[in-house]
């Protein structure tokens, strides 16, 4: 049977929203109830949606033109019973602007209501994000997962989820490598993935190729916000309206720009907009449409930058407007924390004046906000809006969106900054990057390593050594002012190096440190004990812990010379000794420094501190190594006591020491004890994780297998008396 030593967090088990959308737990509608499909099974209208949907946009009301693609693009997901027949890929295709977002988004709406099981949204822009945002869909889909798994963990649950039978939507928004879609394949059961791309070469994966709008909705879209333009039986409006469609290729991008200045300005005629759309180029040089009636991908990109413009043409009339559309070009494509942006822009957006100048920039539809509060730039706006800054004021955004990154990450109260604006990851990746590339020292050192920490929380230690590395090179080009915060790095990729078992590079890395401390600070320094233990800790990984025992006691040495006997540092090293000495199982030995280090803890600390129990843990555990029942009890019990008070009884802690406890009591054959302990451990471990959780499996398969031997010993003993009655 085995003791539980692992510590906890845990999530609470009532529905949560996840900090990038919504989720909904509407009751589901009977197929027979739903009322938004029509005979042939096509979507006219948004029906019932699933119990989970997870969309951080609304359903935009103006969207036009796409029932064929819609029924198309449901023809092949076709989610009904014969799952054979369907792909379970497909991809959305087309160039920017053309509405392939827009296009998913209203498909959810119609036809989410075919997918029991659920629709799902993720941005898939950031290849070095993916697992992340994969794992992120954890929460909406309900999952009970322990807080303290890796990213890469949490996302082969998703994955497992979306494998099972029951029919789901995966949307999969703005992808651009292929490598992502084979790593993380759903090849299998009732989920269907529907991806955007404006990328066309998509092996094994059937394409939905989508054009611009054909004449009739352009026309429906470019007066959507303009009622008495709608109304108007005036001939010559409508062919000026279709002039502007023309110049603006039909593109939906450029025309939904030009529907939101016509339904800001609704004094100006359509002459009045197209004389603007002239005065930016005329029309002798707007790019031509071929033999098919289509643009070049410059004639795209071209229409919707003469769209785009004129709309921020009026944003020179409002300087804070202005700022923050300029503000927001410096973001990758995902959405943007507000409070963030405010920073990079410098404006305070909770004031009537900021509040007014994010107004200004959604009526002229330069953005929109999710339904988290987040701003999202389409790429392309993004892209042409750099067009329009000069050199020096980009430069100027630049630098104060590195640094406002800084002040917000800095500003978050996690232990590990970065994991609290996880969100914000392509955003500071990009950042460093502007960084490096400018040689701004600090920040480029500080961002490379804040990226190489939230790799590491999350478990993924290759990407997190490559940006300690980049760390690492940039310290070594600022030496010897940047020794202190080379030696933090050599020592952190040391141990990283150690988890992935490459004991020669975590070795290089803590002797560099070692070097770089001893010609430094001299022999005698506590800074040289850190790294005395860091080169313990690895050999005693290697199982060279007579080695190990060797170096943790010269840090003791040194420690004890120059701190003092009570320092809470000296405690480190005795825990540490004792440990190795509980492995070489020299119990009497081990005791000896825990105890040590208990008395320095109590009076440091006082009775009720977390180092205080695991060493009374530790100390438990040697005793009931010897046997020594009756003693491992003593320490058990006074570390559970403290957790009692300190956590509360239903804390996972607490179900530690119930679950060692009744291990001791039933070393002592006290069977009652020991399943009322371990029955207890099981109930407070239920209401955190779920039963494949490993601790909870533990707890229960020790219960399970002390109730058999209780069972059997019942039977022997009424056999025995049986007999004697005879």
């Amino acid at each position: 049977m085995k003791s539980v030593l692992s510590e906890y967090r845990f999530k609470s088990n009532e529905q949560q929203t996840t900090p990038t959308g919504v989720v909904s737990d509407q009751p589901a509608t009977p197929r027979h109830q739903q009322q938004a499909t029509n005979t042939n099974g096509k979507a006219s209208a948004p029906g019932q949606l699933p119990p989970r949907i997870y969309l951080p946009f609304n359903r935009n009301p103006n969207f036009t033109g796409r029932d064929n693609e819609l029924e198309k693009l449901h023809h092949l997901l076709d989610c009904s019973d014969n799952l054979a027949s369907a792909n379970q890929c497909v991809a959305i295709t087309g160039v920017a602007g053309i509405g392939k977002t827009q296009l998913a988004v209203e498909y959810a709406f119609r036809y989410g209501q075919f997918y029991s099981g659920g629709v799902y949204w993720m941005n898939a822009a950031s290849s070095e994000n993916f697992q992340s945002a994969l794992a992120a869909l954890a929460v909406p889909m309900g999952l009970n997962l322990p807080m303290k798994l890796s990213d890469q963990i949490v996302a082969e649950h998703v994955l497992a989820f979306l494998r099972q039978p029951e029919p789901r939507l995966l949307i999969l928004d703005d992808v651009k490598d292929s490598t992502v879609l084979s790593q993380y394949a759903i090849e299998s059961g009732g989920c269907r993935v529907l991806m955007t791309s404006r990328h066309g070469n998509w092996p094994g994966i059937t394409r939905l190729p989508v054009a611009v709008l054909k004449k009739d909705a352009a026309l429906t879209l470019l007066l959507s916000r303009r009622f008495d333009l709608q109304a108007s039986t005036d001939h010559s409006e409508r062919q000026i309206a279709e002039i502007i469609c023309d110049r603006l290729g039909y593109l939906p991008l450029a025309l939904e720009l030009a529907a939101f200045y016509l339904g800001r300005y609704k004094h100006l005629s359509l002459a009045d907009y197209l004389k603007g759309l002239e005065t930016i180029v005329p029309s002798h040089q707007i790019d031509p449409v071929d033999g098919r009636g289509k643009k070049s991908l410059a004639g795209y990109k071209q229409a919707a930058a003469v769209a785009l413009q004129l709309n921020s043409r009026e944003l020179a009339k409002t300087p804070d407007a202005a700022r923050l559309f300029f503000a927001a070009q410096q973001f990758a494509s995902e959405p943007i924390n507000l409070n963030l942006l405010g920073k990079v822009a410098n404006i305070d957006l909770a004031t009537p004046k900021g509040a007014e100048a994010l107004k200004l920039l959604q009526e002229l539809c330069l953005c929109k906000i999710s339904k988290d509060g987040r701003l999202q730039l389409h790429h392309l706006l993004s892209h042409l809006g750099q067009k329009l800054a000069t050199r020096k004021g980009l430069a100027m955004r630049r630098e104060r969106f590195v640094v406002a990154l800084l002040e917000f990450i800095k500003a978050s109260n996690d232990s590990t900054q970065l994991k609290a604006v996880a969100l914000e990851l392509p955003q500071v990746i990009k950042a460093a990057e502007i960084a490096i590339s400018r040689k701004a020292w600090p920040w480029d050192f500080e961002l490379c390593n804040q990226i190489g920490a939230y790799f590491k929380d999350r478990g993924e230690n290759a990407t997190c050594l490559k940006w300690w590395q980049r760390a690492q090179q940039i310290c070594e080009a600022h030496q010897p002012f940047a020794e202190e915060l080379l030696v933090s790095i050599l020592n952190n990729r040391g141990h990283v190096f150690q988890l992935q078992g490459d004991w020669i590079s975590a070795f290089t890395q803590y002797k560099q440190a070692l070097a770089i401390r001893k010609k430094r600070f001299g022999e005698e320094h506590p800074e040289v004990a850190r790294s005395f233990d860091n080169l313990g800790e690895l050999l005693g990984a290697q199982g060279n812990r007579d080695g190990a025992l060797t170096l943790h006691r010269r840090a003791l040495a040194i420690r004890k010379n120059v701190l003092g006997e009570e320092h809470p540092e000296v405690v480190a090293s005795l825990m540490k000794i004792g440990e190795i000495l509980r492995l070489q199982r020299d119990y009497a030995g081990a005791f000896a420094p825990y105890r040590q280090a208990l008395a320095i803890l109590q009076n440091v600390y006082g009775e009720a501190h977390p180092y205080v129990v695991t060493c009374l843990d530790n100390m438990g555990r040697v005793l009931e190594a010897q046997g020594d029942w009756a003693g491992a009890l003593t320490y058990y019990k006074q570390a559970l006591a403290i957790r009692r008070q300190v956590l509360g009884e239903e804390h996972p802690e607490v179900a530690t020491n119930l679950n060692n406890i009744g291990l001791v009591l039933h070393a002592q054959q006290d069977w009652t004890g020991a399943i009322e302990h371990l029955r207890r451990a099981l109930a407070i471990l239920k209401k955190h994780f779920d039963l494949e959780y490993s601790d909870t499996q533990t707890v229960r398969e020790n219960l399970a297998s002390i109730e058999r031997e209780r069972a059997a010993t019942k039977r022997v003993r009424k056999i025995d008396s049986s007999d004697l009655q005879a």
